[in-house]
């Protein structure tokens, strides 16, 4: 049964560069954090994840 509130929640999402520690926050729902998170430039691997600067200086460029 859905709560009357569901629409209204939003989860906080977390997410800390592996190599300079930068955080950033997004209070939507998971799969759209990851969109924007992807847009504004973080990437990971299978043991790190990258902010934009980070991911700008130290793995080769998305291709498209």
């Amino acid at each position: 049964m859905k709560n009357e509130l569901d629409d209204y929640c939003v989860e906080c999402v977390i997410i800390q560069c592996t190599k300079c520690d930068e955080v950033s926050r997004i209070y939507q729902d998971i799969d759209y954090a990851i969109e924007m998170l992807t847009d504004k430039g973080w990437r990971g691997t299978a043991k790190h994840c990258y902010c934009p600067f980070c991911a700008e200086k130290h793995l080769k460029p998305k291709s498209k």
